[in-house]
């Protein structure tokens, strides 16, 4: 019996003995099939072994017990053999295989490369499935999984560094560092910022090899310079910088006066993904909102609505960008004021003006938002929920007008939640139940029942709109008249 071989068997011993002894029910299973099927597997001819680990897997987790044979066929030289081995392992589930693959992975021959990538892309695919449980079992591969992550064969680094991962060893940060400075494969330093993100603020130390690999990746987030390939390890790179936290603020920070608006756009998006941790940065995305690039502006303005108490400091900045050319920028500054100062008057003509002069349907989409969440502070701009409503859109794209249809939706919503004091969007709201869109038809029935009484000269519309070809309308429709005659909530 050669050495493998050996190793197998004492791994099949180690799962078999973590089993209760309870006579031969323990090791085949509740399911007689599987002692037949374990059986087939490991003395069968090529094509019954295919169709033993085949019907194993369909068993699913009650063939716990054929794990190690299984583990066993992945030596084979039949790929077929190997394939239907991996995924009855997966179908069966990842823990009970976990070890196993760990304990012989760590003995494989070094020089067995096909082997090793075989369990290690076995051992990864269930580390994604089946982690944190296992970390214990993975930890003591952490010799092993560090001298491959400088194997010559790229997918061997790459699966080794998804284990690695998954392991959660505190000192793998320093190996990540060293991949991500010195791999030349972009996929490689790519699984390597993905393994020191999911560290976050344990892996601090990392800031400066971070700054590094963004300074020799800086134009792939350029908009006019960037490769695919630059601009996923730069990205990356600001990924796990803003994982790390407060003491990656500065180096983000820095980002914001690049010469380059898309590395200051991309600079300020990460401070945005860090949420209020990057409460410091406030100042510096504050400066962003005079940029001269619109895309930043708008970002920006969408940024300091995540940064938490600190942006306060931010309204005055907040208060010009209301009068910024960009319609974007305008309704997402008012939006970031009601969260920031609630009371202040100059965000709402500043949003009604951007809805009723803007085309762009994602600032006519975010300005109705505002609206929406303003609540009873709504009923002042009535006038204009009613003018938005009865703008038919014009347009051969379907996409563009469905999302018009839900911005005349989302304002008949508005005017329902108001209840009776919508009372004068009752004419145009049975003008709507006629509509070409059968979810503004939908909208306007459920609306004309909020309002409720009021607006009781809709009664004869909603009963014709009970008899409407959509359930959905004749749903509304029905409840809209029990609201309005019988005065129902």
């Amino acid at each position: 019996m050669s050495k493998f071989w050996g190793v197998i068997l004492g791994a099949w011993l180690v799962v078999i003995c973590s089993f209760p002894s309870t006579g031969s029910a323990a090791l085949v299973g509740d399911d007689p099939r599987i002692g037949a099927l374990i059986q087939t597997l490991t003395t069968g001819q090529e094509d019954d072994r295919i169709r033993a680990a085949r019907d194993i897997g369909l068993l699913g987790a009650q063939a716990k017990q054929a794990v190690p044979a299984l583990v066993g066929a992945l030596n084979s030289n039949n790929p077929a053999l190997m394939k239907a081995a991996e995924e009855a392992l997966y179908e069966i589930g990842g823990p009970e295989a976990i070890p196993v693959l760990a304990h012989i992975l760590a003995k494989t021959n070094s020089k067995d490369k096909d082997m090793q990538l075989v369990y290690l892309r076995i051992l990864s695919r269930f580390c994604r499935a089946y982690v944190p449980d296992n970390r214990n079992v993975l930890r003591p591969l952490y010799p092993f999984l560090a001298k491959a992550t400088m194997a010559e064969d790229a997918d061997v680094r790459i699966q080794a560094i998804v284990v690695l991962t998954a392991a959660h060893e505190k000192r793998a940060v320093q190996r990540l560092i060293q991949l991500v400075q010195t791999d030349s494969n972009p996929l490689v330093c790519l699984e390597a910022l993905g393994a020191m993100e999911s560290f976050g603020p344990q892996a601090k130390e990392a800031v400066p090899a971070l700054l590094n690999v963004l300074r020799m990746n800086k134009e792939g987030l350029s908009w006019q310079k960037g490769t695919a390939a630059k601009r996923q390890v730069a990205e990356g790179a600001l990924r796990t910088l803003a994982s790390i936290g407060a003491p990656a603020i500065p180096a983000i920070s820095e980002l914001l006066d690049d010469a380059d608006e898309g590395i200051r756009f991309h600079g300020v998006r990460a401070l945005g993904g860090m949420g209020e941790k990057a409460g410091k940065a406030v100042p510096a995305v504050s400066r962003t909102l005079r940029d001269i690039n619109q895309q930043v502006r708008e970002e920006s303005a969408l940024v300091l609505c995540k940064l938490g108490p600190a942006a306060k400091d931010s309204i005055p900045a907040l208060r010009n960008a209301l009068q910024d050319k960009s319609g974007l920028v305008r309704v997402r500054a008012a939006t970031a004021l009601l969260k920031l100062a609630p009371d202040n008057s100059d965000a709402l003509p500043a949003v009604v003006n951007a809805l009723l002069s803007e085309k762009d349907l994602e600032v006519r989409e975010e300005a109705m938002e505002y609206l929406a969440s303003i609540g009873p502070g709504a009923k002042a701009v009535i006038p204009v929920l009613v003018q938005v409503l009865i703008q038919v859109p014009v347009t051969s794209s379907k996409v563009e007008a469905g999302r018009m249809a839900e911005i005349r939706c989302k304002a008949a919503r508005i005017l329902g939640s108001l209840g009776p004091v919508a009372k004068d969007a009752v004419p145009v709201l049975i003008d709507t139940l006629n509509d070409e869109s059968v979810f503004v038809r939908m909208c306007s029935a459920a609306a004309l029942g909020r309002i409720g009484p009021e607006a009781k000269n809709a009664i004869p519309a909603l009963t014709k709109a009970s008899k409407d070809k959509s359930f959905g309308v004749r749903y509304e429709a029905e409840r809209a008249l029990r609201r309005i005659q019988k005065g129902e909530r």
